[in-house]
């Protein structure tokens, strides 16, 4: 990897406004590693690379090169895979992950109750 990973990868975190704590989590590294990377110490290992790109939906040619578009245009599938991804690195007791959790052991009829409860309140907010 060349010096551009390294500018790229604090690029990014920057334009996400994370800390190199919060950044790291959803990646399981510690904040040092980053640093490391971010202050040219390290090299972007092309395992970090795709990690990164994967989490934080960002294109592997931008962050090796600094070129081209951060952020591809992505299919609801990419974009909810990298959702879910994010969703299951975070704790057990984190709000995200014991609502995904909960929504995930809803049955077809439980599904469709909350279709309408939550169409009543869309429908109570247009009005």
């Amino acid at each position: 990897m060349n010096k551009n990973t390294n500018c790229t990868v604090k690029i990014l975190r920057k334009s996400l406004n994370l800390t190199l704590e919060k950044f790291c989590e959803p990646l399981g590294v510690g904040k040092s590693s980053i640093s490391r990377i971010e202050s040219g110490t390290n090299a972007l290992s092309e395992r970090m690379l795709k990690s990164i790109a994967r989490v934080y939906g960002v294109s592997e040619d931008w962050l090796r090169t600094g070129e081209g578009e951060m952020r591809p245009v992505q299919t609801d599938a990419e974009r909810l895979g990298r959702f879910f991804d994010s969703v299951a690195s975070k704790p057990s007791d984190d709000f995200e992950r014991r609502f995904v959790s909960s929504l995930s052991k809803l049955t077809p009829e439980q599904w469709a109750y909350l279709q309408n409860i939550i169409g009543s309140l869309l429908s109570d907010r247009e009005d």
